[in-house]
């Protein structure tokens, strides 16, 4: 698999030709992480009542990449994470929908 292209290939056993095949970056498996990130969200989605916390995305994981600029454990930005306990329900469900955009859940 070329990971991340959608484009799966092989060989084909009983021609013994190179074979393509399309799929979709959604059939790929998801990650620990991505998992971790997925079942958070979906509590944070789940959680509707107004007197409810709302869960850090942290997972304790923390180390930034250059590349992106985004938190490899939690997947936020600095700006997120420092600003997370000051940011009200509505900010922190903003920030979890950004964090699965990009983690791709």
């Amino acid at each position: 698999m070329l990971h991340g292209m959608g484009i799966e290939t092989g060989i084909d056993l009983d021609t013994n030709e190179a074979k393509w095949a399309r799929c979709s970056p959604l059939d790929l498996p998801m990650t620990p992480t991505q998992q971790l990130i997925e079942e958070r969200a979906r509590q944070v989605r789940a959680t509707r009542n107004a007197n409810a916390v709302l869960p850090s995305p942290c997972i304790s994981v923390c180390r930034m990449d250059a590349a992106s600029g985004l938190c490899e454990g939690c997947m936020r930005t600095l700006d997120e994470i420092a600003a997370w306990g000051m940011m009200d329900d509505k900010a922190k469900r903003a920030v979890w929908g950004l964090i699965e955009q990009r983690a791709g859940t």
